[in-house]
């Protein structure tokens, strides 16, 4: 799949939609973001707009690992096997090797 529909079941209709270029593998969701991962990204979108927040380059992730903080002051996303970290909007996005 190639795309992330985002299904309301309370309005019992979809509300939106995410369009890739390569296979979606895997999809973590907050009350405030979405995250994909693609084979050599994570893309953080903002979930009340879809407007792309960020996008983390990974090293090759053929199994979509990753994770999201559930803590929503912070936006931390862990994705397996990338040594890079980086602090986006005084809020830090942690991306660790395994």
């Amino acid at each position: 799949p190639r795309r992330v529909i985002i299904y309301d079941d309370h309005l019992s209709k979809t509300t939106g939609e995410l369009s890739f270029q390569r296979r979606v593998l895997n999809v973590k969701l907050r009350r405030d973001r979405i995250c994909v991962a693609l084979v050599d990204c994570v893309s953080v979108y903002n979930f009340s707009d879809y407007k792309l927040l960020d996008t983390i380059h990974t090293c090759d992730n053929e199994l979509g690992l990753m994770d999201i903080n559930t803590d929503p002051a912070s936006v931390d996303v862990a994705e397996d096997e990338s040594p890079t970290a980086k602090v986006k909007d005084g809020k830090k996005v942690i991306v660790k090797g395994g």
